[in-house]
């Protein structure tokens, strides 16, 4: 969770200079990457990593996604502190969405890490998904 969290840091940082909104949802990496904030290794989940070196198989699982984090385009900075920012995926670049690109596959589907709106990185079970505020739950009603 620590890459997780350092994002997380990058985005308030960006927040604070810009008008206290997050960056643009469909430009997000670019626009963290820009500052030169942020290495692009912290795109990447380490046990995504960790699996890549153990793998048996001659061939290597596709590498070639930059990012395995997309952005929760209804979580602003004055939003609750238990909203979802950041969560795993298969992968992709400047990638945004609610629950539905949400991916358990990265950890042998025990469940995903997640950034909140307070800076926590937490690794939730599968058992937790459901549970997860994605910032749309009080515009519904």
């Amino acid at each position: 969770g620590i890459k997780l969290m350092r994002l997380g840091k990058t985005m308030l940082m960006y927040a604070s200079d810009n008008e206290g909104r997050y960056p643009e949802p469909d430009r997000w990496c670019d626009l963290l990457l820009q500052g030169g904030r942020v290495e692009g290794d912290c795109f990447l989940c380490p046990g995504i990593k960790w699996g890549w070196r153990r793998q048996v198989f001659p061939w290597p699982v596709p590498k070639n996604e930059r990012c395995y984090y997309a952005m929760n385009p209804n979580c602003e900075p004055n939003a609750p502190s238990d909203t979802v920012l950041l969560f795993e995926i298969k992968g992709g670049w400047n990638k945004f969405s609610g629950p539905e690109l949400l991916t358990l596959e990265n950890h042998f589907g025990d469940g995903c890490n997640v950034l909140f709106n307070d800076g926590r990185a937490e690794f939730v079970n599968r058992k937790r998904i459901a549970d997860l505020k994605w910032g749309v739950e009080e515009r519904e009603q």
